[in-house]
């Protein structure tokens, strides 16, 4: 609510220009935030690189900030947003105040996803997957937003079964099917 009466109170003020510039903060405070995540890497990779409980797991680590300090799933959010925003951002006409070169863009779209891979944050593959979609779809780009979908129906009857035993392991990060199924114990909590 605090972030609408903002932008409100901003665009009554300045006018459409204070969306466009709080939209570009904004933008850019995700990128930092994501190089962060980056050089704690490189600089603290032990306090960084978090172990998972589960030791089963195919890849049993997954990336947290270290200064901020941010969780596993924060850092996957934070790269799903940088790689949907970054791939919006992308334009042929650069300069235009919310656009930019889309060299830097993918290049940045990138980086978000390789570090929504390495926080493994198994939501946000599905955001991903759904951001990419209205985006496309936002974008007027209907031929192409068919023939992905076309593509991904195709993929879920003659490559899926074989695809999801490989992924499962990756996906389930150690957990047992019916621990993925009860989301991590999520389920009974919300009940109780």
């Amino acid at each position: 609510a605090t972030a609408m009466l903002v932008l409100f109170a901003a665009r009554t003020r300045v006018g459409d220009e204070a969306i466009a510039r709080i939209g570009t903060t904004l933008y850019w405070f995700i990128v930092a935030l994501v190089a962060s995540v980056w050089v704690g890497v490189v600089l603290f990779p032990d306090l960084a690189i978090e172990p998972l409980i589960n030791q089963a797991a195919p890849v049993p680590w997954d990336v947290r900030g270290v200064y901020p300090q941010l969780a596993a799933n924060a850092v996957g959010a934070l790269g799903v947003l940088l790689t949907i925003w970054s791939l919006a951002r992308a334009d042929r006409r650069w300069r235009s105040r919310d656009a930019m070169r889309p060299a830097i863009a993918y290049l940045l779209a990138a980086v978000g996803f390789v570090t929504l891979l390495a926080a493994q944050h198994r939501t946000g593959y599905i955001a991903l997957v759904a951001g990419v979609g209205v985006l496309l779809a936002l974008r007027s780009r209907r031929t192409l937003l068919v023939g992905v979908l076309l593509g991904a129906v195709v993929w879920m009857l003659y490559v899926t079964p074989s695809t999801i035993r490989e992924a499962a392991p990756f996906l389930l990060r150690g957990q047992t099917t019916e621990e993925a199924r009860g989301l991590t114990s999520r389920v009974e909590w919300w009940e109780a």
